[in-house]
């Protein structure tokens, strides 16, 4: 595909999370494929620099006047043609959105969760997804602690979302990029401008085509509540641990689930990128048994680009990336026998498993490589700009 767009100076923003996870991933894949055309630049915090105080820290939330000096400052000094924020919680607080506005730089905004309506970002509460603070009030939120169960957290997370949405730090975004219709959809009944939010998927390296022979199953992620691996645990009791299962990850939950024996079951743990690439491969099929809205789970573009096809849980982006029939399979939500069912008619079905391998492979070329990953990026980036420019002439 022949090189569209011309060369820009480009702005990236983010606050990377205590551990590392499937955003900063793919900032830094962003960010690395960027370079190879543009001038990128990096402003960045870190959780791991949190003040010990906890007031200041809650303070600081829900409004940081010192990163919006200083972000203006250097945005005024740089002069880039867009600045693009990925995560601004909790250093940088929505407030830095003004900086954008003061310094007249397009400002494009990546929502990989769902925490501009969702305190805890997942819309899921004790055990169950959870719709209630969308487009209302985050006072729910606070009485049912969604945030580290503790309501103080929780009504400090809800204060910065109210304060911002009633200064106007939300409008200031030029353009919202949704992960999926289904994302977006959800954005815009949370209040957000329809208008404003496009949507544009996360891409992946090809890490090669499996063959899918090494004869288990495979689930990548975190050990909580809400990734739904008890259901997984529970389908596997069903299916006598006739066929393997490898689970990779690690969490709060897997202590307590280690401690069933289940036969088939094999706990991994953390595993580098080239492992996890490598058990892709080599893997029938990835389980994706998530009980949360999802907002684009990388590993289901890893899997796409190894021809692994993917049986999820039917809900939120998971409906859509994961075509029934086609590249995977769907199963109801939290309902191990639904997934066991789902797992024993491919293991009947080879020559059906084989085809759902053909698909999943043609969907990753289709939309997830990096070079649609930049055209997409750099297509928003322009079309922000020439809007942008538009109206401030």
């Amino acid at each position: 595909m022949a090189w569209q767009y011309g060369y820009m100076k480009i702005a990236l923003l983010h606050n990377r999370y205590l551990q590392r996870g499937g955003e900063d991933v793919v900032v830094d894949a962003e960010r690395n494929l960027l370079t190879t055309r543009h001038e990128v630049l990096f402003y960045e915090t870190d959780s791991r620099n949190l003040p010990k105080n906890r007031l200041k820290t809650a303070a600081l939330t829900i409004y940081n006047p010192y990163e919006e000096k200083a972000l203006t400052g250097w945005l005024r000094e740089q002069r880039p043609d867009v600045l693009h924020v990925h995560n601004t919680f909790p250093l940088l607080s929505p407030q830095i959105y003004w900086s954008a506005a003061l310094a007249e730089v397009p400002l494009v905004q990546t929502l990989h969760n769902y925490r501009t309506v969702c305190m805890n970002g997942l819309l899921f509460r004790d055990g169950h997804p959870c719709m209630e603070c969308v487009g209302r009030s985050s006072l729910p939120g606070i009485l049912h602690a969604c945030y580290r169960e503790s309501r103080t957290a929780s009504a400090v997370v809800a204060g910065m979302i109210e304060v911002h949405r009633l200064e106007g730090s939300y409008q200031q975004v030029n353009r919202y990029l949704a992960l999926t219709e289904e994302a977006r959809q959800t954005f815009i009944e949370g209040g957000l401008p329809s208008e404003r939010i496009t949507v544009k998927p996360n891409f992946t390296a090809d890490h090669g085509i499996g063959k899918g022979d090494g004869g288990y199953a495979l689930f990548v992620g975190r050990i909580s509540s809400e990734k739904g691996v008890e259901t997984l645990l529970k389908a596997w009791h069903i299916l006598r641990g006739q066929f393997q299962l490898k689970i990779v990850g690690d969490g709060p939950e897997m202590p307590r689930l280690q401690q069933q024996s289940i036969n088939g079951v094999e706990w991994l743990g953390r595993k580098s990128p080239t492992e996890v690439a490598h058990l892709m491969r080599g893997a029938a099929f990835l389980i994706l048994p998530s009980e949360c809205f999802e907002g684009m789970p990388m590993t289901v573009l890893e899997a796409f680009s190894a021809a692994t096809p993917v049986i999820a849980s039917y809900i939120g982006s998971l409906k859509e990336l994961v075509t029934h029939e086609v590249n995977g399979r769907h199963f109801s939500v939290g309902d191990p026998v639904s997934l066991s069912q789902q797992v024993q008619s491919l293991l009947d079905q080879p020559s059906k498993l084989q085809s759902l391998r053909n698909n999943a492979r043609a969907e990753y070329e289709r939309n997830y490589t990096p070079e649609i990953g930049l055209t997409n990026l750099e297509r928003i980036y322009q079309e922000t700009i020439s809007i942008h420019r538009t109206r401030h002439d």
